[in-house]
C-alpha cells in the first residue's frame, strides 16, 4: 500500500507552473477544486501553433470544421464523406448550403489580424456561373455512365476519379463537342462505380442552387466538429451549428488560454499562415522564445506586439517560411536582431551569395535546393568567411536538398585553404583573424531524397585558433 500523501495547496502552487499545460487542462477538468488555482498561475507552453480553424498546444491539436451530418443509411456523396473524415471544412455555410468565407473584417476584442489589409486567398464565394458548369458535368457524367454500362466494366479502373485537369475542360474555351469528347475519353477508363460516385458529387454541388430556388431544406444537418488529436489518440465532439466558425474558434481559444492570470511563456510560437486572424481572449499576454512566421515580418511581427511582451526581444530563434519574401524583408530590425535565423525558402533572386553574406545574425540556417547554391558558390562562401573578421561561435548552416555528393566541396576547401581533415566529413582551416573555420557535412536522413540524391547540411562554424587552444 502506498504511503504517498496528496500535495497540499502550497505544493500544488509551486508545481503547477512547471507541469505540461495539457496535463493541467486534464487535471482541472477531472478535479474541479483545482480550476481556481490553475487559472491564478501562468502557463508554460513548449509549442503553440495557430492556423486556420486550428490551434496546436504542445503535442495536442484542436481543429474545428463544419461537417455535413446525413441521415442514417443515406448514400453520402464521396467528396462530402472525405471532408467529414478530414474533420470538416474550414468555411461557414449559408442556409442553402453555399460555402461562406470566415469574414476577417469581423475583429472582436483580443483578436489579432497578423496581416491587416492583405487579401485572404480562396475566399469561398460561389458565383452563379458555377451552376452552368456543374450542370454540364452532370450531363457529361450521365452520358459516360450510360456508355460504361453498355460496354461493361471489364477491364476498368475502380479508383476514385480525381480532377486531374480533365474536369475543367467543360469550362474552357474549346468547342463543346471537343470538350466533352476529351472528358469522356478520360472518364471511360474508370468503372461504373467510380463514374457513379463522381456523378453524385456533381449532383451534390447543385443541391444548394436547388434549395435556394425552391426554398427546400438541405438533405443534411451542418454541425461544428471539434477534433482533438494527441499521442493518446483522436477524440471527436460535435456541436449544433448555432454560431460562426470564427466565433467557435474564439470560444475554443478562450477555453485554452483565457481567464488566466499573469504572463505566460511560449517556447515556440508558430504562425502557420501568412494571412489570418488569430482569435484570442482579451488580456492574453506571453513571452516568446522561438517564433516561426509564414508572412512578411513587417506585418506579422508588428501584429505580434499586441500580445507579446517586450522582453521577448531580441527573439532567440526566428524561422521565416514565406515563399515570396523580398530581400528587404530580411532587413527588418527584429529579423536582424534574432540570435538564430532560419530561412526556409529565401528570396527569389538569381544569385543568393550576396544575400547570404549580408546576414549578420549569430546563427543562420538556410534551407534550399542545391541548384540555388551550387558547389562552386559554396566554396566562394567558405572563402568569404575565411577572409572575414567573424567572432568565435558564429555559425552558418546550409541545408541543401538533392546534393549528389560533398566530396568535391570538402576536397576543394581542403586544397585551396590549407585545411586539415578533422574526420571524413570535416575540414578545419585557418582564418585571416587567427580563428579557425570548421566545415562539417552531415547527411540529413529525416528528409526524403530527391531523385535518389541525398540531402546534406553544410555547417560552417568559427572556432578558436591553434594559439588560443594552447593557451
Amino acid at each position: 500500500m502506498s504511503n504517498a500523501k496528496p500535495l497540499g495547496y502550497d505544493s500544488l502552487k509551486a508545481v503547477l507552473p512547471y507541469m505540461k499545460v495539457n496535463q493541467r487542462y486534464e487535471m482541472s477538468y477531472r478535479m474541479p477544486s483545482l480550476k481556481h488555482l490553475d487559472k491564478l498561475l501562468p502557463s508554460r507552453f513548449d509549442c503553440v501553433e495557430f492556423d486556420f480553424c486550428q490551434t496546436r498546444v504542445n503535442d495536442t491539436t484542436y481543429r474545428l470544421g463544419l461537417v455535413r451530418q446525413y441521415p442514417e443509411g443515406y448514400d453520402v456523396p464521396m467528396s462530402h464523406k472525405q471532408e467529414n473524415d478530414e474533420g470538416g471544412k474550414g468555411m461557414d455555410m449559408t442556409e442553402h448550403g453555399f460555402d461562406q468565407m470566415l469574414y476577417r473584417h469581423v475583429i472582436t476584442p483580443g483578436d489579432v489580424d497578423i496581416a491587416p489589409g492583405q487579401l485572404i486567398p480562396q475566399d469561398g464565394r460561389v458565383h452563379d456561373d458555377n451552376r452552368v458548369l456543374y450542370e454540364r458535368h452532370v450531363q457529361a457524367y450521365e452520358k459516360a455512365l450510360a456508355l460504361r454500362l453498355e460496354q461493361g466494366d471489364e477491364p476498368s479502373n475502380n479508383d476514385p476519379i480525381g480532377n486531374e485537369g480533365y474536369d475543367q475542360l467543360l469550362g474552357i474555351n474549346l468547342l463543346a463537342g471537343a470538350r466533352e469528347k476529351r472528358l469522356l475519353r478520360h472518364v471511360l477508363q474508370f468503372s461504373t462505380g467510380s463514374i457513379r460516385k463522381k456523378l453524385e458529387d456533381y449532383k451534390a454541388k447543385l443541391v444548394p442552387f436547388h434549395c435556394r430556388e425552391h426554398n427546400t431544406p438541405l438533405p443534411f444537418v451542418p454541425m461544428i466538429q471539434l477534433t482533438v488529436s494527441s499521442p493518446e489518440g483522436t477524440k471527436i465532439y460535435r456541436h449544433a451549428y448555432n454560431m460562426k466558425l470564427q466565433e467557435a474558434m474564439k470560444e475554443l481559444n478562450t477555453k485554452l488560454f483565457g481567464n488566466r492570470d499573469g504572463v505566460h511563456h511560449i517556447s515556440s510560437l508558430i504562425l502557420k499562415q501568412p494571412v489570418m486572424v488569430i482569435r484570442l481572449p482579451v488580456g492574453f499576454r506571453v513571452t516568446v522564445g522561438g517564433l516561426s512566421i509564414a508572412g512578411a515580418p513587417n506585418l506579422n511581427l508588428k501584429a505580434l506586439q499586441s500580445f507579446a511582451e517586450e522582453s521577448s526581444y531580441p527573439i532567440k530563434m526566428l524561422e521565416m517560411t514565406g515563399r515570396f519574401l523580398r530581400i528587404v524583408d530580411y532587413d527588418y530590425p527584429k529579423v536582424k536582431s534574432a540570435r538564430t535565423l532560419i530561412i526556409e525558402n529565401g528570396p527569389q533572386v538569381l544569385d543568393l551569395l550576396p544575400f547570404i553574406r549580408s546576414l549578420q545574425n549569430q546563427n543562420v540556417i538556410f534551407k534550399c535546393h542545391v541548384s540555388a547554391l551550387q558547389a562552386q558558390q559554396q566554396v566562394i562562401l567558405v572563402e568569404n568567411w575565411i577572409d572575414s573578421e567573424m567572432e568565435i561561435g558564429r555559425t552558418l548552416s546550409l541545408e541543401l536538398l538533392g546534393m549528389p555528393s560533398v566530396r568535391y566541396l570538402l576536397s576543394q576547401i581542403e586544397l585551396r585553404f590549407l585545411g586539415n581533415r578533422g574526420h571524413e566529413n570535416m575540414v578545419i582551416m585557418p582564418m585571416r583573424n587567427g580563428n579557425n573555420l570548421q566545415v562539417t557535412c552531415i547527411r540529413l536522413n529525416n528528409l526524403p531524397p530527391r531523385h535518389d540524391l541525398a540531402n546534406w547540411r553544410i555547417e560552417m562554424k568559427v572556432v578558436p585558433g591553434a594559439e588560443e587552444e594552447e593557451y
